[in-house]
């Protein structure tokens, strides 16, 4: 299943979101739904639920009919994660010296 999907994003849907500079990651399919990721400069844009809806989901299902569901999983990096603390962390201890 995951490579009719991934199938069906190369030709229908990665060449809009090439175009922004953007990508799509499969995060996980199970019983009729699909998790995916937006990169690039797609990750963050405040379109990207609607890009999921009515783009992603759209070519998808109209593909791939098993799939029921397209789920957008925002998930924030470890590494984006440990650089706030760290940013956060540091401001905090600039305060304390004031």
């Amino acid at each position: 299943m995951i490579e009719r999907i991934e199938e069906v994003l190369e030709k229908k849907v990665r060449p809009a979101l090439l175009s922004h500079e953007g990508d799509v990651q499969i995060v996980e399919y199970a019983d009729g739904v699909l998790k995916i990721r937006l990169t690039g400069h797609c990750s963050g844009c405040p379109s990207a639920r609607l890009t999921t809806e009515e783009l992603i989901a759209a070519e998808v299902q109209k593909e791939i009919p098993e799939v029921k569901e397209v789920v957008l999983v925002n998930e924030i990096s470890p590494e984006l994660l440990d650089f706030a603390r760290k940013l956060l962390n540091h401001n905090h201890e600039a305060q304390e010296r004031i």
